[in-house]
């Protein structure tokens, strides 16, 4: 249990420790006699301060179940890097993006543990006197290439061999092992390097998520209606104004899709119809009910809201649709 639970003291620590000193800069700018730049800052670090305070409470609720015992297995939902990024430079102005991502990548990692290993890779290069930091990405077949570059005061070549296995350098130390455990259980790959700038250039590799080949049932309707309700939930995320047709339009395809897939799954007699079924109709409640209270919500609870029934979905594609998929394989062996 030790195991697990250092290393949340540890990025729990390292956080409430920004936090902190945010904190005393709001403070700083309440006192101030400018009103008008006041209150702009004051904005910026409020919202900084309220995202820091949602991934500090997801730590803390990873703690309660590991202190419990709780045998308990995440979700391996899929983390879009867009929407993360966006909450993460909120908190950071010292971080730029390089590229629009593609602009929609999405990459098989539980969204928190990804969250956790840019925080500590972020972290290292401030501690280390980095006053910008680039992200960058390349895309290398079904797998990405994350590349976050720092003007920090580097490593020695001694240091570099040492870094992410709990060796403790001006950039390094237990950050750097955790987020090598982290990438590491997801398949992935990652390496530190001195850069041009003299600084240090991590390099992640992760699998990334590919709709053909990770999702594709080998049945043209209903891989087709995935691809439908994939568009509109990107739709969804990043068009403006109003969304209440495009939530009717998901609400739509969503019943006609696992209508259509539920027929299929009885006439192939798959032995987890009932549970699919239960788990078509908790979409189907979801989506409803974000479409009949959209209007009531704010701006931010519609966007959180969006991407709850957004992850909700495609967790299911690429898990329960995956092992129907591999149930339809057998059947043609």
């Amino acid at each position: 249990m030790l195991k697990k639970i250092k290393p949340l003291l540890h990025d729990i620590g390292n956080k409430l420790s920004i936090m902190n000193i945010t904190n005393e800069l709001l403070s700083t700018y309440l006192e101030s006699e400018n009103e008008e730049l006041s209150k702009e800052k004051i904005k910026k670090i409020s919202k900084r301060l309220k995202s820091s305070t949602v991934y500090v409470i997801d730590l803390f609720n990873e703690l309660t179940v590991i202190t419990k015992q709780e045998d308990v297995i995440k979700d391996t939902k899929l983390t879009d890097l867009m929407s993360l990024y966006t909450c993460m430079i909120d908190e950071h102005p010292e971080v730029k993006i390089q590229d629009k991502v593609f602009p929609h990548i999405w990459i098989n990692i539980n969204r928190s543990d990804f969250r956790r290993v840019i925080e500590n890779c972020i972290g290292n290069s401030l501690k280390s006197g980095a006053t910008e930091i680039i992200i960058s990405h390349k895309i290398y077949g079904k797998a990405l290439e994350i590349q976050l570059i720092d003007n920090g005061n580097g490593m020695t070549k001694e240091e570099l061999k040492q870094i992410g296995f709990g060796y403790s350098t001006s950039g390094g130390g237990q950050g750097t092992d955790i987020v090598r455990t982290i990438i590491r259980n997801h398949h992935g790959v990652i390496e530190w390097e001195q850069n041009e700038l003299n600084g240090i250039t991590c390099n992640i590799r992760i699998p990334r998520f590919v709709w053909e080949k990770e999702i594709a049932v080998g049945h043209d309707r209903i891989d087709q209606e995935h691809i439908a309700i994939f568009s509109i939930l990107h739709q969804l995320e990043y068009s403006s104004g109003d969304k209440t047709n495009l939530l009717n339009m998901l609400l739509e395809v969503l019943v006609t899709h696992t209508t259509g897939e539920e027929a299929e799954m009885e006439e192939q007699n798959y032995p987890h119809l009932k549970r699919d079924k239960k788990a078509h109709r908790e979409i189907d409640k979801k989506a409803t009910r974000l479409r009949d209270k959209y209007n009531e919500y704010t701006d931010n609870e519609k966007n959180i809201e969006i991407l709850k029934i957004r992850d909700l979905i495609l967790t299911h594609f690429n898990t329960l649709d995956v092992e129907y998929n591999n149930f339809l394989l057998s059947l043609s062996k």
